[in-house]
Formats: C-alpha cells, sequence, structure tokens
C-alpha cells in the first residue's frame, strides 16, 4: 500500500502523526511524507534579510518533515518511510505525487475551516480532496490545538519582516 502524507507543520504533523500510529497497517506499506515549499513565499531577489528569514522557516519545516518521518519509523512496525520536499502550490504537488507514485491513501490534515473563511482564505485539503485520484483520510485538528503556541513554534520563523511587493513592482 503506497500511503502519501503531506504536512505543513508540526501542529498537523502532530495529528496526522497520531492518526497513522493508532492504524494497523499491511505489511510492505510504503509510507512518503511530503512537504510542500511554496514559491508565492518566497522573498524577492535582492532583500537578503527576507531571504534569511525564509530559508531560515524553511529549514524548520524540513526538520519537521524529518522528525515526523522519525516518529513513524519509530511507532510504526512493518512500514518504510520516504522523505519528499515538492515545490509549487501544494494542492498541485500533492495531486501530482499521488498520480505519478501512484498514491493508494492520502492521509492529510485540515484546519476545518467552513464557508467563508474556505473561500477566503482557500483550501489545500479541499483542492486534494476534490481531485484525489485516490482514497483520502482527512484529519482534522481539534480547534483547541490551534490556539495551543506551544505545538507550532517551529512553524514560525524567529523574526518577522515584511515586505511590499507592489512597491518592488514599480521599480
Amino acid at each position: 500500500m503506497n500511503v502519501l502524507i503531506p504536512i505543513s507543520g508540526r501542529l498537523f504533523g502532530t495529528a496526522i502523526l497520531q492518526y497513522v500510529k493508532k492504524r494497523q497497517w499491511p505489511d510492505a506499506t510504503v509510507m512518503r511524507v511530503m512537504h510542500v515549499l511554496e514559491p508565492s513565499k518566497l522573498p524577492a531577489r535582492g532583500k537578503d534579510n527576507a531571504t534569511h528569514v525564509f530559508d531560515e522557516f524553511q529549514k524548520k519545516k524540513i526538520k519537521v518533515l524529518e522528525d515526523i518521518c522519525f516518529e513513524v519509523e519509530r511507532y510504526v512496525p512493518n512500514v518504510r518511510v520516504e522523505k519528499v520536499v515538492a515545490s509549487g502550490p501544494p494542492h498541485k504537488a500533492i495531486l501530482q505525487l499521488a498520480n505519478e507514485w501512484p498514491a493508494d491513501l492520502i492521509v492529510l490534515g485540515s484546519h476545518g475551516r467552513t464557508d467563508i473563511d474556505r473561500y477566503i482564505l482557500g483550501s489545500v485539503s479541499l483542492s486534494v480532496v476534490s481531485n484525489s485520484p485516490c482514497s483520502i483520510a482527512l484529519v482534522k485538528v481539534p480547534d483547541n490545538s490551534l490556539l495551543d503556541l506551544s505545538l507550532c513554534d517551529d512553524d514560525m520563523p524567529q523574526q518577522v519582516c515584511t515586505f511590499d511587493f507592489e512597491a518592488a513592482a514599480c521599480k
């Protein structure tokens, strides 16, 4: 069985890890734990501080990916774990790997946003669910976990910087 596990940070990675640990998996299951680097979040060229913050942010995301892979290997017997780093819009990268591999199951985290929040903010999970070539296990993070900052410290850069894209485009 091929199981694709896209994670965006420690909060969802931890929730998905708990789900994966509780299930029985067939022998010879392969789990690809995936993180997608989003080009839209790349800093503009020539902005050293922004580039540094982005690099630091992505290093923390990759560390989370490695930690989740380690934990799956540690607690889920008889599975092979592979780490995948892709780039592009997350929903497209997830669907592309799911189609090409091919995945039998995608274990995906969800904020649980509804209606107007989803319309305004978009939803990777909604797009993946709507277009998936295989079955989906959707792991919803409880609302109170979203407020527990200790779970998602690694998801935040050490410093915050802003960049005016409109002003930069005019130069």
